[in-house]
């Protein structure tokens, strides 16, 4: 025959037994089901995703405009001579303009494309403001190729510390 005591026993481990099987339940359903933390990283990568194309896009549109300024407006200086290297910094310039489109297949490459463009086009506008050119357009060439130029490194550079 069971004591009075096993029966006391008996009855109140019942319910803790229970609880603590609850308790294991709910533990493997928490570790099972997606945490608020990884669907707040996964909404955050969506918007930085949105927020690099929009970037992509105002960069492409401010060379697009700046280009177009720089030659519709520009002064044609045909009476001076322009050092061979200038020529060559403008070459790959241009070269580098043409690349940077394909940023939109490697993000990396068309971000490093546009700063090689706006680092020459820096040297380009220097040779302008050290060769005499008079009036604002070599600063105008300068602060335009220095903006652009910045955007891009930066934009590089946080996108490389994201992969």
């Amino acid at each position: 025959m069971i004591s009075t005591e096993e029966r006391t026993t008996a009855r109140s481990d019942a319910p803790s037994r229970r609880l603590d099987e609850i308790r294991e339940l709910e533990e493997l359903w928490e570790v099972r089901s997606p945490t608020s933390e990884a669907v707040a990283i996964e909404h955050r990568t969506m918007w930085q995703e949105l927020g690099q194309r929009r970037v992509g896009i105002a960069l492409a549109g401010g060379w697009l405009a700046f280009m177009t300024v720089l030659f519709a407006l520009g002064p044609s200086d045909s009476a001076t001579v322009t050092p061979l290297w200038v020529d060559q910094v403008a070459g790959l310039m241009f070269t580098a303009l043409l690349f940077a489109p394909l940023g939109a297949f490697n993000r990396t490459f068309g971000y490093g494309a546009s700063s090689v463009a706006g680092l020459c086009g820096i040297s380009v506008a220097v040779n302008c403001l050290t060769a005499g050119h008079t009036g604002f357009w070599s600063s105008f060439q300068l602060v335009g190729f220095g903006a652009l130029a910045a955007v891009s490194v930066a934009t590089l550079v946080r996108g490389r510390g994201r992969h």
